[in-house]
């Protein structure tokens, strides 16, 4: 099986250490390798992994502007529905502007 050069370098530097050495590293730092692993799983593999964490944030942020702006838009319409409500020139230019409603004895003329 080839694995290239490096492949081949890793392999022999492997080959030349000694399984006592190994063992006795893992017996050593078990705890901080279990540590490793588990960062390891818990940032990418788990189903509440980190990066799963950061989209769910992100698409929170992103919904908490279109929540904003929806606000916004709601308060804008309320004035909006007020003025048409209790103002009766505001309700007649909107009608006028938006259904070109006219007096019985105008003439409109629209220039677009």
């Amino acid at each position: 099986m080839g694995f290239g050069k490096l492949g081949d370098k890793v392999k022999n530097l492997w080959q030349k250490i000694p399984l006592s050495t190994v063992k006795s590293f893992m017996s050593k730092k078990k705890y901080l390798i279990t540590i490793v692993i588990f960062l390891i799983y818990m940032t990418f593999f788990d189903s509440s992994s980190f990066l799963h964490f950061l989209k769910v944030k992100r698409e929170t942020m992103r919904l908490n502007r279109e929540i904003a702006t929806y606000k916004e838009e709601y308060h804008n319409d309320s004035l909006r529905l007020h003025e048409l409500t209790y103002n009766r020139e505001a309700l007649e230019r909107y009608a006028r502007e938006r259904y070109r409603m006219k007096e019985p004895d105008e003439v409109i003329y629209i220039v677009e």
